[in-house]
């Protein structure tokens, strides 16, 4: 248990950067998604 190199804590803050790239692109898509989307 002491090894574990990314505690319960550590996690969500890792993930929040890679996740919200993501969420900005789903609720504000850029143009050039739009336009496909259309």
């Amino acid at each position: 248990e002491a090894e574990d190199p990314l505690p319960p804590p550590a996690l969500p803050v890792a993930a929040a950067p890679a996740n919200a790239p993501l969420l900005k692109e789903e609720k504000s898509p850029p143009p050039s998604m739009q336009e496909v989307s259309k």
